[in-house]
């Protein structure tokens, strides 16, 4: 009995350490932009997402200014080698990041001065539970600034921008050679998405708001491009318009995601506890204005839906990690407008009229947005 015990036990060691040097695959990899001024906050964030977990280890460098990460057990096939190319060719200001497969693993090399640069790394679980890993640059220089203000509300106001006519990013989902979603009679979610996104920036644009869209055409934009794009105008908000699919055709409705609380668990940094602080409320103020934006466009679309006698599921607002929201520096949400693999809701989207239908709502719950934001004397950050 005692022998059978043992080797059970050994049988769990042996592979619960073969689990542990699996190897990981990496998925896909980001490169996040900020806006690179002296009132900045957010200076960018290098992104992977993996099959699993992985681990992280700082490799001390002889050089100054120079940091070294290795993620060990990480496998790159050749499909993501152009990936990694375009990563290293992207060029930024205030640090540079280079990735290159190293033996066992990868190596992420951040070069950037200490003081005007500070930086945190961690964890994550996405929006379709893939495991990822980030390190976020901030500018250490304003972020030193802001923590000499005694007065919390200063410190609120710094955070923010002044008031000034809105701006606003559409982002039409896919595009190009990525389809997205393919449903019933080869609807495809890319142009559905192009079609309502069109829309609700006509709309938007009728009220006398800027508005900018990440892709006015069929064409492919990286995930990472199109947050870029949106922190390079400081835009206020940004809205990604997809459209669903389930392995079940009964699956139907209308869904909004916003960024959940606490999503990132910091595993490193080098920032100090008071910056750290402001980081995090950064982040709360940012979070709480994107479920204020997710709950007016999925009311206003179910409305407008309900008005008009049309059956559709009210499937909510829900949280959760997608790189077009993580990688966005101001209030931000996915819209999900129903789903292609479901025979009633595909018909119905490749309406027009339906299209200019679920484009008014979600343009009428961006115009109470901004109108309840811009109301009195604080930014739609800090809402």
């Amino acid at each position: 009995m005692m022998e059978k015990k043992l080797m059970l036990l050994l049988i769990v060691c042996v592979i619960a350490l073969q689990a542990t040097d699996q190897v990981n695959k990496l998925r896909r990899l980001f490169h996040h932009r900020g806006v690179e001024t002296d009132m900045t906050l957010e200076l960018g964030q290098v992104v992977f997402y993996c099959a699993h977990n992985p681990q992280i280890s700082e490799v001390r460098s002889g050089q100054k200014d120079e940091k070294i990460f290795f993620i060990p057990n990480m496998h790159i096939d050749k499909s993501l080698e152009h990936q990694i190319d375009r990563f290293n060719s992207i060029k930024t200001k205030n640090y540079t990041a280079q990735i290159k497969k190293s033996a066992g693993g990868i190596q992420l090399t951040l070069l950037f001065d200490d003081e005007k640069v500070g930086l945190v790394w961690g964890n994550f679980v996405t929006i379709k539970n893939e495991a990822g890993v980030g390190f976020r640059l901030y500018n250490n220089e304003y972020l030193q600034a802001l923590n000499k203000k005694q007065n919390r509300l200063l410190k609120t106001v710094s955070l923010g921008k002044k008031p000034h006519k809105p701006c606003i990013v559409i982002d039409c989902g896919h595009g190009g050679d990525d389809f997205g979603a393919i449903g019933f009679n080869n609807l495809t979610e890319k142009e559905v998405t192009l079609d309502v996104g069109l829309s609700v920036a006509k709309l938007l644009r009728s009220s006398g708001n800027n508005v900018f869209l990440t892709r006015d055409c069929d064409c492919s934009v990286a995930l990472d491009s199109r947050t870029s794009y949106a922190n390079s105008l400081q835009a206020d908000l940004l809205v990604s318009i997809h459209a669903n699919s389930a392995a079940h055709e009964q699956a139907c409705g209308v869904e909004t995601f916003c960024m959940p609380d606490n999503q990132f668990t910091i595993s490193g940094s080098l920032l100090n506890g008071e910056s750290k602080k402001l980081i995090r409320m950064d982040d709360e103020m940012r979070n709480r204005s994107s479920l204020n934006l997710a709950w007016m466009i999925q009311n206003n679309i179910m409305h407008l839906t309900q008005q008009k006698k049309i059956e559709l599921v009210d499937r909510s607002v829900k949280r959760a990690v997608s790189q077009i929201l993580a990688g966005s520096a101001m209030p931000s949400v996915l819209v999900e407008i129903g789903f292609l693999t479901n025979v009633q809701e595909a018909e119905k989207l490749g309406t027009k009229e339906y299209k200019l239908l679920l484009a008014q709502g979600i343009s009428e719950g961006i115009s109470r947005y901004v109108f309840h934001n811009f109301s009195d004397n604080f930014s739609l950050r800090n809402g």
